[in-house]
């Protein structure tokens, strides 16, 4: 058998979610951009993030 080892600090387990949310503040802030300056598709960009 496997003994889980211990630490002294604590170990998180991955998750999927931070570069989800880095991909969703990404699409937002280019969509936001790009809906500001004359670019087509900035608006649905912005939706989207």
């Amino acid at each position: 058998m496997i003994e889980s080892q211990r630490h002294s600090y604590h170990l998180v387990d991955p998750s999927p979610w931070p570069i989800s949310g880095s991909l969703g503040a990404l699409a937002t802030t280019v969509g936001g951009v790009m809906y500001m300056h004359p670019f087509q598709g900035g608006a649905t960009l912005l939706s989207l993030g």
